[in-house]
């Protein structure tokens, strides 16, 4: 009989890989997305406010305006997504095992 199947020695039924409750339910990326732009806005009427001056709209403050609409697009690409199977409610992953 030591061919039987042993769930006790299955370390995927270990209790550390399993969620001790439900995955929290907040809307998860959309702070972050609205975050990315607010950034954007406010680096985009720095840029307006500036427009009359000698250089124009060529500026390295669109930088900040590209940085903000991603930080924008990855958390409303969370809020889409929802969660990833990695995000456990203790923190970490069973990425290893």
């Amino acid at each position: 009989m030591a061919d039987e199947y042993d769930a006790s020695e299955d370390r995927s039924n270990h209790p550390r890989n399993q969620p001790t409750q439900p995955v929290d339910q907040r809307p998860q990326g959309l702070l972050l997305g609205f975050a990315g732009l607010i950034i954007a806005l406010l680096f985009g009427i720095f840029i307006w406010l500036d427009a009359d001056q000698a250089g124009g709209l060529a500026t390295p403050m669109w930088i900040g305006v590209l940085f903000g609409l991603i930080i924008a697009g990855f958390g409303f690409f969370r809020r889409i997504h929802g969660p990833s199977k990695l995000d456990f409610p203790d923190g970490g992953s069973n990425v290893s095992e």
